[in-house]
């Protein structure tokens, strides 16, 4: 073996030692992971084996107090990554948090943080500079009281004065309290003695430029940097990565938008083992992704591609992750519209379950076109409920979205969330969450129509405005409905006002023929043949075509009165507890 093959046989083995090093660092708890990287042999070969967000993850979640020891050994990428994620709010720098983590990165170890600033982040610091003190320099002949008691100098020559929370530079500190600024002067005043001890003339030049900065100009171009530097890792500026929302359509998804998904992984990028690790959920993503073959060398490369797709979403969501548990999250939820683009894609296909079939999709469609056709899905539901609003009866009426009852309601408030969300009424412990199938969509479609089919009844039905009392409570689309029909069947006229107790009991006993032994009732053939002719009447829709297009809202509605009135009896009636019609104890 030459020495060139056996120094490469030695720096792959001590690569591999670094990485088997870190999935076992992931593994435990962050106090537990800081305590094995401390007691390491090469623990700053170790830290700086880390990808930056693993890095920033790990720090968080110790703490960054805590984390001390861990910034100290960071490498300098590491430590711009961590300014890049942290001090920007959009597209301006967040002052309070950049005093802060330079504070912190000053404290882990100071005379690297000063070689650091001047040698890298020169104009950067100067940019902080300007922003948070004023500089006066001294002629030889001038007196040092001209400058006022706010003014401190370390060579009696430049004198430097802390900008207050008034002061008009300090444009976008909102919500600085004085504590924040106490904490900035401290580290600020420390820092520039360290930079004066270290090398005087740097300390005059960086206070010199800082008083010419242009600020736009110096914040954009900082601005742009960061970008740059992000970018790589897949953190798109806001604008760019807003294109992860837009719609594609089906017809779209051809050909010209496979991606060359073969290329040769390079070594020196290291997958964020966090995100790798959360990759296990159970998607058809995931599992597809299981089922390609380790062998074609393809694993890593799709790897990075989702994870640079995850951090696109952290951009377009204008997210910060700090914990793990925001960042699975994420990862869940790029799992989930890329899922349900697969399935998208592939639907009519008998095959769609077999994960070797959907495999075939990540390996030759770019990950993000299959995510933008997941959440176009949902988009299309969002596009169908707001086409129906704008010529709708019930928004014509100036209903409220509780007219459409709590599950109906429920789910049309998930579609009109600026990210449609699936309403899940807290069957897995949240109320809503992403679409995770194809099939939720198709179940979600079904109810908006059944919506949309029950508001040109109600348009049918000729109801004017000033029939419809908005503010009444429990006033639902079955409560109209019932009750208008309740009084059609009393003989009343049928208009929305509340029925006599004594009268709606009268109705309740022709309601209902015996089920079983145990006295619960179920409503007669001949109460519901009488509602459908009701409509039918009322619609001038033949019976047959209401039963084919509506039955099954209808039966749904009697169902409703079934479980609710099914084991009371008429004596037992109280017009306190009657939702689903509009009874009242007086006459009317």
């Amino acid at each position: 073996m030459t020495e060139h093959a056996l120094l490469t046989t030695q720096h792959e083995l001590r690569l591999k030692k670094l990485h088997d090093k870190r999935i076992e660092l992931m593994r435990m708890e962050p106090e537990q992971a800081l305590d094995e990287i401390l007691d390491y042999e090469q623990s700053a070969a170790l830290v700086h084996s880390f990808p930056e967000q693993d890095l920033f993850l790990l720090i968080h979640a110790i703490g960054l107090e805590d984390a001390y020891p861990l910034l100290s050994l960071a490498s300098f990428r590491q430590w711009e990554y961590m300014l890049d994620v942290e001090i920007w709010s959009r597209d301006q720098i967040d002052l309070g948090i950049v005093s802060r983590w330079l504070s912190l990165l000053f404290m882990a170890d100071n005379k690297r943080f000063v070689c650091w600033v001047i040698q890298e982040k020169n104009t950067f610091i100067e940019y902080y500079l300007y922003k948070n003190i004023e500089v006066q320099i001294r002629n030889h002949d001038e007196d040092p009281s001209i400058f006022g008691d706010d003014f401190f100098t370390i060579d009696d020559v430049f004198y430097v004065r802390f900008r207050d929370i008034n002061d008009p530079v300090l444009n976008n500190l909102t919500g600085i309290e004085s504590n924040d600024l106490a904490n900035r002067d401290d580290f600020l005043e420390v820092f520039l003695e360290k930079l004066a001890d270290l090398d005087h003339v740097t300390y005059q030049s960086v206070l010199f430029e800082s008083m010419t900065i242009l600020s736009a100009e110096t914040e954009e171009e900082e601005y742009r940097m960061r970008n740059e530097r992000l970018s790589e890792k897949g953190f798109m500026p806001f604008d760019e990565a807003m294109k992860l929302y837009s719609p594609i359509q089906d017809s779209e998804f051809s050909d010209q938008l496979r991606g060359k998904k073969i290329y040769q992984a390079d070594q020196s990028v290291h997958i964020p083992m966090y995100s790798a690790d959360m990759l296990k959920q159970e998607h058809l993503f995931s599992q597809s992704l299981q089922c390609i073959d380790v062998d074609e060398g393809i694993i890593e490369q799709i790897q990075n591609e989702f994870i640079g797709l995850c951090n696109t979403l952290i951009s377009a969501d204008q997210k910060i992750i700090h914990e793990l548990e925001e960042l699975r999250d994420t990862i869940k939820t790029t799992c989930t519209y890329v899922s349900l683009g697969i399935e998208q894609l592939m639907r009519g296909d008998s095959t769609t379950s077999n994960p070797q079939k959907t495999a075939y999709c990540i390996q030759n469609f770019p990950l993000e076109n299959l995510f933008r056709l997941g959440f176009t899905q949902t988009l299309k539901l969002k596009w169908l409920v707001v086409k129906w609003q704008k010529q709708s009866w019930y928004a014509s009426v100036d209903l409220p979205l509780q007219f459409w009852d709590e599950y109906w309601f429920g789910v049309l408030g998930g579609v009109l969330l600026k990210k449609p969300l699936y309403f899940d009424n807290y069957r897995t412990g949240v109320m809503y969450r992403e679409f995770i199938s194809i099939k939720e969509i198709q179940e979600t479609r079904q109810i908006i129509e059944r919506m949309i089919k029950l508001d040109r009844l109600f348009l049918s039905l000729n109801l004017k405005a000033s029939d419809i009392p908005i503010r009444k409570s429990h006033f639902t689309w079955k409560t109209l409905l019932l009750t208008l029909w309740a009084r059609f069947s009393l003989h009343m006229p049928e208009v929305y006002l509340p029925i006599n107790i004594d009268d709606f009991k009268r109705l309740f006993e022709q309601l209902w023929i015996e089920k079983d032994h145990n006295k619960s009732k179920t409503i007669t053939e001949l109460i519901k043949r009488s509602f459908l002719n009701w409509i039918s009447k009322k619609t001038h829709i033949q019976v047959e075509i209401l039963s084919e297009s509506m039955g099954h809202i209808f039966e749904s509605l009697f169902q409703d009165v079934e479980d609710e009135y099914g084991l009371v009896q008429p004596q037992s009636l109280d017009c306190r507890y009657i939702h689903l019609f509009f009874v009242s104890q007086g006459n009317k």
